[in-house]
């Protein structure tokens, strides 16, 4: 995650509209994900490995090399034909 608003676009959403899912709509997520969120790495630390994945010309910027073995399982799930496991935002990486 990037230290952002991001998880609040919602508030972006025209009138009427509603989060993805239920769950996304629910106090426990909203502050999973917050903490999640805050916990984050600095937007121009993300910036400063874009910049360097462009130069090398890198199509994947890892910015959290500690969720690759998280990457490694959902790809393997998704060989296998297995549906993605079911996480709150603050197990995604660990938290």
């Amino acid at each position: 995650m990037v230290d952002t608003n991001i998880h609040r676009s919602w508030r972006s959403r025209p009138k009427g509209d509603h989060a993805w899912s239920e769950r996304e709509q629910s106090p426990e997520w909203q502050a999973a994900s917050a903490r999640v969120q805050r916990a984050g790495i600095a937007p121009a630390e993300v910036a400063v490995k874009i910049v360097s994945a462009i130069r090398e010309d890198r199509f994947w910027v890892m910015t959290h090399p500690r969720a690759i073995p998280a990457i490694v399982a959902r790809a393997q799930r998704l060989a296998d034909g297995l549906p993605p496991n079911k996480v709150m935002p603050e197990d995604a990486f660990g938290h």
